[in-house]
Protein backbone atom coordinates (compact mmCIF):
# COMPACT_ATOMS: atom_id res chain seq x y z
CA UNK A 1 0.00 0.00 0.00
CA UNK A 2 1.05 3.90 -0.99
CA UNK A 3 2.33 5.70 2.00
CA UNK A 4 0.38 8.55 0.52
CA UNK A 5 -2.74 6.40 0.54
CA UNK A 6 -2.63 5.51 4.20
CA UNK A 7 -3.65 8.60 6.06
CA UNK A 8 -2.33 7.37 9.33
CA UNK A 9 1.03 6.82 7.86
CA UNK A 10 0.46 10.56 6.39
CA UNK A 11 -0.28 11.95 9.04
CA UNK A 12 2.28 10.53 11.45
CA UNK A 13 5.30 11.55 8.66
CA UNK A 14 3.95 15.10 8.65
CA UNK A 15 4.27 15.00 12.71
CA UNK A 16 7.62 13.40 12.74
CA UNK A 17 9.46 16.32 10.58
CA UNK A 18 7.63 18.86 12.66
CA UNK A 19 8.67 17.40 15.85
CA UNK A 20 12.55 17.27 14.76
CA UNK A 21 11.98 21.15 12.91
CA UNK A 22 10.81 21.74 16.70
CA UNK A 23 14.16 20.15 18.43
CA UNK A 24 16.23 21.76 15.52
CA UNK A 25 14.65 25.35 16.32
CA UNK A 26 15.39 25.05 20.76
CA UNK A 27 18.95 23.58 19.48
CA UNK A 28 19.81 26.21 17.72
CA UNK A 29 22.17 29.02 18.63
CA UNK A 30 20.24 32.10 18.81
CA UNK A 31 21.32 35.04 17.28
CA UNK A 32 20.46 38.31 18.68
CA UNK A 33 21.26 42.07 17.89
CA UNK A 34 24.55 43.88 18.09
CA UNK A 35 23.93 46.42 20.68
CA UNK A 36 26.35 49.15 21.39
CA UNK A 37 27.10 51.50 24.49
CA UNK A 38 27.47 55.34 23.12
CA UNK A 39 27.59 58.07 25.08
CA UNK A 40 23.50 59.67 25.30
CA UNK A 41 24.80 62.42 23.39
CA UNK A 42 25.82 60.31 20.49
CA UNK A 43 22.96 58.70 19.79
CA UNK A 44 21.34 59.38 16.57
CA UNK A 45 17.93 61.88 16.68
CA UNK A 46 14.57 59.77 17.00
CA UNK A 47 13.53 58.00 13.87
CA UNK A 48 11.04 56.42 12.02
CA UNK A 49 11.39 52.61 10.85
CA UNK A 50 9.67 51.06 7.96
CA UNK A 51 11.12 47.60 7.33
CA UNK A 52 9.42 45.65 3.95
CA UNK A 53 6.52 47.96 4.80
CA UNK A 54 5.00 45.30 7.28
CA UNK A 55 6.29 44.24 9.89
CA UNK A 56 4.10 40.91 8.93
CA UNK A 57 4.69 38.87 5.88
CA UNK A 58 4.74 34.98 5.07
CA UNK A 59 6.77 32.63 7.37
CA UNK A 60 10.04 31.99 6.87
CA UNK A 61 11.01 35.69 6.01
CA UNK A 62 9.05 36.95 9.19
CA UNK A 63 11.66 35.90 11.89
CA UNK A 64 14.37 37.93 9.25
CA UNK A 65 12.17 41.25 9.12
CA UNK A 66 11.57 40.94 12.82
CA UNK A 67 14.96 40.36 13.89
CA UNK A 68 15.79 43.33 11.68
CA UNK A 69 13.16 45.75 13.68
CA UNK A 70 14.92 44.47 16.77
CA UNK A 71 18.30 44.72 15.51
CA UNK A 72 17.42 48.83 15.32
CA UNK A 73 15.85 49.08 18.34
CA UNK A 74 18.21 47.64 20.34
CA UNK A 75 21.03 48.84 18.88
CA UNK A 76 21.70 51.37 21.36
CA UNK A 77 22.46 53.54 18.42
CA UNK A 78 19.02 55.60 18.48
CA UNK A 79 17.32 57.84 20.98
CA UNK A 80 13.98 56.60 19.71
CA UNK A 81 12.21 54.42 17.20
CA UNK A 82 9.07 54.49 16.40
CA UNK A 83 7.18 52.12 13.88
CA UNK A 84 3.38 53.02 14.03
CA UNK A 85 3.59 57.10 14.75
CA UNK A 86 5.49 58.39 12.36
CA UNK A 87 6.38 61.58 13.01
CA UNK A 88 10.32 62.46 13.15
CA UNK A 89 11.71 64.06 10.83
CA UNK A 90 14.14 61.13 10.09
CA UNK A 91 12.82 58.14 8.52
CA UNK A 92 14.99 54.54 7.42
CA UNK A 93 12.70 52.55 4.88
CA UNK A 94 14.42 48.87 4.31
CA UNK A 95 14.48 46.30 2.29
CA UNK A 96 15.50 43.10 2.46
CA UNK A 97 15.39 40.04 0.91
CA UNK A 98 17.93 36.47 0.52
CA UNK A 99 17.48 33.90 -1.76
CA UNK A 100 19.02 30.00 -1.88
CA UNK A 101 21.53 28.54 -4.92
CA UNK A 102 19.21 25.46 -5.60
CA UNK A 103 21.57 23.76 -7.81
CA UNK A 104 22.15 19.87 -8.54
CA UNK A 105 24.60 19.28 -5.42
CA UNK A 106 22.58 21.32 -2.85
CA UNK A 107 19.04 19.71 -3.74
CA UNK A 108 20.50 16.07 -3.32
CA UNK A 109 22.38 17.32 -0.36
CA UNK A 110 19.33 18.51 1.49
CA UNK A 111 17.37 15.45 -0.16
CA UNK A 112 19.46 13.18 1.61
CA UNK A 113 19.53 15.27 5.14
CA UNK A 114 15.73 15.33 5.44
CA UNK A 115 15.41 11.47 4.25
CA UNK A 116 18.12 11.35 7.28
CA UNK A 117 15.35 13.50 9.65
CA UNK A 118 18.12 15.73 9.87
CA UNK A 119 21.18 13.64 11.08
CA UNK A 120 22.93 14.74 8.25
CA UNK A 121 23.39 18.27 7.72
CA UNK A 122 22.36 19.63 4.49
CA UNK A 123 24.41 22.98 2.94
CA UNK A 124 22.54 25.65 1.23
CA UNK A 125 24.61 28.47 -0.20
CA UNK A 126 22.36 31.76 0.17
CA UNK A 127 22.18 35.50 -1.39
CA UNK A 128 21.55 38.48 0.81
CA UNK A 129 20.85 41.50 0.19
CA UNK A 130 19.98 44.92 2.46
CA UNK A 131 18.54 48.40 0.80
CA UNK A 132 17.93 51.10 3.08
CA UNK A 133 16.39 54.46 2.27
CA UNK A 134 17.73 57.28 4.72
CA UNK A 135 14.50 59.99 4.22
CA UNK A 136 14.71 63.55 6.09
CA UNK A 137 11.17 64.61 5.76
CA UNK A 138 9.76 63.47 2.19
CA UNK A 139 13.69 63.72 0.75
CA UNK A 140 16.03 60.64 0.12
CA UNK A 141 18.90 61.64 1.65
CA UNK A 142 21.30 58.23 0.52
CA UNK A 143 20.23 55.01 -0.66
CA UNK A 144 22.49 52.19 1.05
CA UNK A 145 22.80 48.80 -0.59
CA UNK A 146 24.67 46.15 0.97
CA UNK A 147 25.22 42.19 -0.52
CA UNK A 148 26.29 39.21 1.49
CA UNK A 149 26.68 35.85 0.47
CA UNK A 150 26.66 32.49 3.08
CA UNK A 151 26.49 29.26 3.96
CA UNK A 152 23.88 28.08 5.99
CA UNK A 153 23.30 24.45 7.58
CA UNK A 154 19.91 22.63 8.10
CA UNK A 155 20.13 20.25 10.82
CA UNK A 156 18.89 18.57 13.72
CA UNK A 157 20.87 20.71 15.75
CA UNK A 158 21.04 24.04 14.12
CA UNK A 159 18.15 26.23 11.75
CA UNK A 160 19.37 28.62 8.63
CA UNK A 161 17.35 31.42 10.14
CA UNK A 162 19.61 31.82 12.47
CA UNK A 163 22.55 32.46 10.23
CA UNK A 164 20.43 35.08 8.39
CA UNK A 165 20.03 36.73 11.50
CA UNK A 166 24.24 36.76 11.61
CA UNK A 167 24.23 38.27 8.15
CA UNK A 168 21.71 40.58 9.24
CA UNK A 169 23.71 41.97 12.32
CA UNK A 170 26.72 42.24 9.81
CA UNK A 171 25.00 44.31 7.40
CA UNK A 172 23.01 46.48 9.48
CA UNK A 173 25.68 47.32 11.70
CA UNK A 174 27.58 48.03 8.41
CA UNK A 175 24.75 50.64 7.64
CA UNK A 176 25.26 52.41 11.31
CA UNK A 177 28.51 52.73 10.36
CA UNK A 178 28.02 54.53 7.36
CA UNK A 179 25.30 56.34 8.51
CA UNK A 180 27.18 58.01 11.16
CA UNK A 181 30.80 58.14 8.94
CA UNK A 182 28.40 60.19 6.76
CA UNK A 183 25.91 62.07 8.87
CA UNK A 184 23.15 60.63 6.92
CA UNK A 185 21.37 61.45 10.34
CA UNK A 186 21.99 63.55 13.08
CA UNK A 187 22.52 62.57 16.50
CA UNK A 188 21.61 64.48 19.68
CA UNK A 189 24.75 65.97 20.38
CA UNK A 190 23.96 67.86 16.98
CA UNK A 191 21.20 69.93 18.43
CA UNK A 192 22.90 71.46 21.29
CA UNK A 193 23.23 75.24 21.46
CA UNK A 194 27.23 75.04 21.61
CA UNK A 195 27.63 72.40 18.36
CA UNK A 196 25.92 75.38 16.32
CA UNK A 197 29.48 75.18 14.50
CA UNK A 198 29.57 71.33 13.87
CA UNK A 199 28.92 70.14 9.96
CA UNK A 200 25.39 70.50 8.99
CA UNK A 201 23.65 66.75 8.85
CA UNK A 202 23.28 65.83 5.47
CA UNK A 203 19.78 66.71 3.90
CA UNK A 204 18.96 69.11 6.25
Amino acid sequence: MSILGNGKASWFGIGVVVVVLGIAGCASHKSVPIHHNLAPDQLFVPINLNVNGSKTVQFPESESVNHIFESVAASGRFSRVDTQFLHWPYTLNIDYAWDQEMDFATILGTSLSAATLLLIPGYIDESHILKIEVMAGTNVVKTLVYQANSTTALSLYHMPIEDRKVVVNRLMNQAFDEIAAERLIPVLADLQPESHERKKPVGI
